[in-house]
């Protein structure tokens, strides 16, 4: 499914990841285009596949270019996090963001919790954090409750015809 429709779905997606909106005018296909480099090393870590080096390198484009300074933020808390701070406003500062996450997600060795949701159709990635590493879906409440309706109408037809098979063929016998 297609989030980043136009420029103001890219702003507003990039308000709701906490991401600077500002300077995104005219970055949505540069923008679109990373995030399918992004997206290729998402599917080749869940498959288990070799990562493509045009991947790869579109990344290391994306992290070597902006001018700034790495800090942390929150670093008193438990939830602290390594952000870019941008000496100044620039246009390629999302897609180094983006990118410099990828990286650090990357480095930090989570790689076989990152999985597809296995709901037809779905394509979402997500991390898995069970300690068995059996999640499915990227939302149960959504995609996996979809599934387990799916399935539990499947086996309920087949049970009830397999009954009205067995109950058809006893009544002609009688």
């Amino acid at each position: 499914m297609e989030e980043l429709s136009d420029e103001k779905a890219l702003v507003a997606w990039c308000s709701d990841h906490a991401l600077p909106a500002d300077y995104v005018t005219g970055q949505l296909g540069p923008l679109t285009t990373m995030r399918t480099h992004c997206r290729s090393i998402v599917e080749c870590l869940a498959r288990g596949v070799q990562l493509v080096p045009d991947d790869i390198q579109a990344i290391e484009e994306a992290v070597r270019h902006p001018s700034g300074r790495l800090v942390l933020a929150g670093g008193g808390t438990s939830h602290a996090s390594l952000c870019f701070e941008p000496r100044d406003a620039e246009e390629d500062e999302v897609a180094f963001e983006i990118a410099l996450s990828l990286t650090l997600f990357l480095v930090r060795g989570d790689r076989h919790r990152l999985k597809l949701c296995a709901s037809p159709g779905c394509g979402y990635a997500f991390l898995d954090t069970t300690k068995n590493g059996s999640r499915r879906w990227c939302d149960m409440s959504a995609c996996g409750n979809r599934q387990k309706v799916r399935s539990f109408r499947s086996r309920f037809k087949a049970t009830h015809a397999e009954r009205q098979r067995f109950s058809a063929s006893t009544v002609r016998k009688r």
